[in-house]
């Protein structure tokens, strides 16, 4: 069902059903489902985008309260360089970046470990992961949750 047709049926109904209720009723038939099916978590007033993203920042957390990390950043967007030190722009002209999920200090380690959690990992993802790596000579940590089944091909 398209958003033309929930307006069409809404203008059909009008007058029968109270406005507002009509209007949160098609806000609820076209609340678009997420491409992986994730759920947003909100969680200490920061967005999170799945559940498993949200239940590894109270890991992060309980590990910085036990001193085992510090410095705990969360959404940390790191501006993407490409050769000759000049920035990457799409072609809307916004600058591309690589929006970490976590960044930290190991307990007793002077570099800092970015870190993304992952369900789905993307080709966009993978490219600007990579893009990251090589500008900062280092990994980006790749964490999954455990226990879940990967959803996609069996094979």
């Amino acid at each position: 069902m398209t958003k033309s047709d929930l307006t069409r049926l809404a203008k059909q109904h009008a007058g029968r059903v109270p406005a507002e209720l009509a209007g949160e009723a098609l806000k609820a038939l076209y609340r678009k489902r997420s491409k992986y099916g994730n759920r947003k978590v909100t969680l200490d007033g920061i967005s999170f985008d799945s559940q498993s993203e949200a239940e590894r920042y109270l890991e992060l957390k309980m590990m910085q309260a036990a001193g085992q990390i510090s410095e705990l950043r969360v959404h940390v967007r790191i501006p993407l360089i490409g050769q000759n030190d000049m920035p990457i722009f799409y072609d809307s002209g916004r600058q591309a970046v690589y929006e970490a999920d976590f960044v930290y200090l190991p307990a007793g380690s002077i570099r800092y470990v970015v870190e993304d959690r992952k369900g789905m990992d993307t080709p966009a993802s993978k490219l600007k992961r990579a893009i990251v790596q090589s500008m900062y000579k280092r990994e980006v940590l790749v964490t999954r949750a455990t226990g879940r089944q990967a959803r996609g091909r069996k094979g």
